[in-house]
C-alpha cells in the first residue's frame, strides 16, 4: 500500500507597519481664511479686492471669532495664546507651540496649532515670491482692565537696529512657529507676569 502524502501550505502575510497612533490634527478653517492663504501662497502681490468685500459682508459675529481680517490693501492674523515671562532672556520664536516656550513672545494653545502650521506654509511662501512684501508684529495683551499694544521693534529696543533688522528679514516658520535668531527683548515693553495675550501680524503688501 502506498503511503499518503498531506502536504500543509502556510501563507504568510507581509508585516506591515504599524498605523500611527496620533494622526495630524485636522486644520479647521473659514472659507474666507481659506482663500487669504491661498492669494498668500499665489503670484498676485497684491490683495485681491474680493476679499476685503468678503470680510465686509460676513456677520460682526462672525468677523470677530476669525483669526484673519483683511481691510483694503492690508492683511492681519490673529494668534491668541500665553506670553511667557522667561523667555526674554533669549528670543527666537514671536509665535510657537509649547516646546518652545522658553524662548517664544507668544505659545498657542494646542487647538490653534494645527491652524498656525497650516499659516507657516502660506507665509513662507510669502516671503519667497514677494520679498518686498513688509510685516508688522504687535503683542497685545490686557492689564486691570487697560489694554496694551507693544510692537516687535520696541520689543527689540536694546538690540542695535542692524540686529532687529537681521531679525526680521530672518523669520521663517517650521513645525514650531515662527522664529529666527536669537535676540533680547526689553522687559519694560512686556507684560510684568505670564498672562494672556494676542499676537498680531499684519501683512502689508509692497508694488
Amino acid at each position: 500500500m502506498m503511503p499518503t502524502l498531506f502536504c500543509l501550505l502556510l501563507t504568510v502575510a507581509p508585516v506591515q507597519d504599524a498605523e500611527p497612533t496620533t494622526k495630524p490634527a485636522k486644520v479647521r478653517l473659514h472659507r474666507l481664511e481659506r482663500q487669504v492663504l491661498r492669494w498668500m501662497e499665489g503670484k498676485q502681490s497684491r490683495v485681491p479686492k474680493r476679499l476685503a468685500q468678503a470680510y465686509r459682508e460676513l456677520e460682526p459675529g462672525v468677523r470677530k471669532d476669525l483669526a484673519v481680517s483683511v481691510h483694503g490693501d492690508s492683511v492681519s492674523w490673529r494668534w491668541r495664546g500665553t506670553f511667557p515671562r522667561e523667555a526674554m532672556s533669549m528670543l527666537e520664536y514671536i509665535v510657537s507651540s509649547q516646546e518652545k516656550d522658553y524662548e517664544s513672545l507668544l505659545v498657542v494653545r494646542d487647538d490653534e496649532l494645527a491652524r498656525l502650521r497650516r499659516f507657516v506654509q502660506a507665509y513662507n511662501q510669502l516671503r519667497e515670491n514677494h520679498p518686498e512684501t513688509r510685516f508688522q508684529y504687535q503683542l497685545v495683551w490686557s492689564d486691570a482692565g487697560q489694554a496694551h499694544f507693544q510692537d516687535l521693534r520696541q520689543i527689540l529696543m536694546n538690540e542695535t537696529p542692524e540686529r532687529v533688522d537681521q531679525f526680521m528679514k530672518s523669520l521663517r516658520g517650521n513645525d514650531s512657529g515662527i522664529g529666527a535668531i536669537n535676540l533680547t527683548g526689553e522687559k519694560a515693553a512686556l507684560p510684568l507676569t505670564e498672562t494672556a495675550a494676542t499676537l498680531v501680524i499684519t501683512i502689508r503688501p509692497q508694488e
